[in-house]
């Protein structure tokens, strides 16, 4: 079997654009339910690839009220 059998064509991929917001991103996770997503710059180039990991870094580290918030709720919700 050839590897091209394995490969999505690009016009199927779903991909961020490299100036989107955080916001942005998190709904587009969220509503797709993807963990991974490739961010392109504005010539349809790869660039990189952005997790759900990569986001949750970045709202733990350069969010204080988000990080405040964590302190007082539970995993559970209360």
């Amino acid at each position: 079997m050839y590897i091209l059998h394995f490969l999505t064509p690009k016009a199927n991929t779903s991909f961020l654009e490299y100036d989107v917001t955080i916001r942005q991103a998190l709904e587009k996770f969220d509503y797709h339910k993807y963990s991974v997503v490739p961010l392109i710059d504005k010539e349809g180039r790869y660039i990189s690839t952005l997790s759900e990991g990569d986001l949750l870094r970045f709202i733990k580290n350069d969010n204080n009220s988000m990080q405040e918030k964590a302190h007082l709720t539970t995993v559970g919700g209360g």
